[in-house]
């Protein structure tokens, strides 16, 4: 029966049923523009703004959106991104919903899981950093 409840709960996570939890701030709680360090879970992440995805990102992945899951209407997520010394997004808070809980929460997976940052250098050394990211959705 054990064995049976891991297998369950192994295959539920791996393919992405599991709920995640998306953490959303509000942005007067921080102060962007003149934030350098940011702490999370005992790890320090450094400000950086990525305005544009073509230049900075190796790898954002494609997001579709079929307008049911837009609701027919034009949405925004705006979100930061904690990106680890080799380019990948350990963590995201999301500084404004799209509106949709499931579609932030589909939105922060996909990118969690897909995106690859291009490596920042401070001294030359890798270094982690945070990048603030702006989405918007159009239906069709």
């Amino acid at each position: 029966m054990l064995n049976k409840l891991f297998f369950c709960a192994l295959f539920l996570s791996l393919s992405g049923c599991a709920t995640t939890q998306v953490d959303y701030i509000k942005e007067d709680e921080l102060d962007l523009p003149t934030m350098t360090i940011y702490v999370i879970d005992g790890v320090e992440y450094e400000h950086e703004i990525i305005k544009t995805i073509g230049k900075n990102w190796i790898y954002f992945p494609n997001i579709s959106l079929r307008n049911s899951e837009l609701e027919n209407r034009y949405r925004d997520l705006e979100f930061l991104a904690f990106i680890d010394e080799r380019g990948y997004v350990r963590h995201i808070k999301v500084l404004k919903s799209s509106g949709l809980e499931t579609l932030d929460r589909k939105i922060v997976n996909l990118v969690i899981n897909w995106a690859r940052s291009k490596i920042w250098l401070k001294d030359g050394k890798p270094h982690r950093f945070i990048a603030l990211q702006k989405l918007e959705f159009y239906p069709e």
